[in-house]
């Protein structure tokens, strides 16, 4: 559970993901990806919000596995160094043939 109120990027939530935890998130924390790859959830920053969302998630426990699996392959894809690193060699290949593109992916 990562309770932030402000945050840019949950690094908690990316250590988390790369031992195939899932995670509660609030929406403070920028990285909504974690429900959108069903990695775990985001809830409003407010007490009520964690309250919900802890108790959705603990109503199936045999889901936590699977969602801890999604979020493990999302961060092994997106954000390991040996990944990103082949992301900005294509984008600069891209860039040198003239093909530039507003993101790495």
């Amino acid at each position: 559970v990562v309770p932030s109120r402000r945050e840019a990027m949950s690094i908690v939530a990316l250590e988390a993901g790369i031992n195939g935890t899932p995670v509660l998130l609030t929406d403070q924390c920028g990285f909504d990806e974690v429900a959108r790859i069903g990695g775990g959830m985001v809830v409003p920053a407010t007490v009520r919000g964690i309250q919900e969302g802890l108790g959705t998630l603990l109503r199936d426990l045999s889901k936590l596995n699977n969602m801890g699996e999604k979020l493990k392959a999302y961060v092994f894809e997106n954000y390991l160094w040996e990944n990103i690193v082949y992301k900005y060699i294509s984008l600069y290949e891209r860039i040198l043939a003239g093909r530039t593109s507003p993101s790495i992916n």
